[in-house]
């Protein structure tokens, strides 16, 4: 890998309803896709076809439910957030 590559298309959504016509299209086509919720390098990425990535970042609520003392926490929330929740 000595020519850094990266991806032409990076997709950031705000939330799951965003996702899913790229979803349906990438399954229907048989496309590969990669995924990323870290934000500090996007090299080499690109070395699927297509080169698309999926930011998962801003899908990042936390939802606590006190009376069954269960918390939903969507795949973009850090560390950092869950425990300050």
């Amino acid at each position: 890998l000595g020519v850094p590559k990266f991806p032409t298309i990076i997709l950031f959504s705000h939330n799951t309803n965003h996702l899913l016509n790229p979803f349906k299209s990438l399954n229907e086509n048989h496309l590969p896709f990669p995924i990323t919720t870290a934000t500090h390098t996007y090299q080499n990425f690109s070395l699927l076809n297509p080169p698309l990535l999926i930011h998962l970042t801003q899908i990042d609520t936390i939802t606590f439910n006190s009376k069954d003392i269960t918390a939903k926490v969507e795949a973009g929330a850090n560390l950092a957030k869950v425990y300050n929740q």
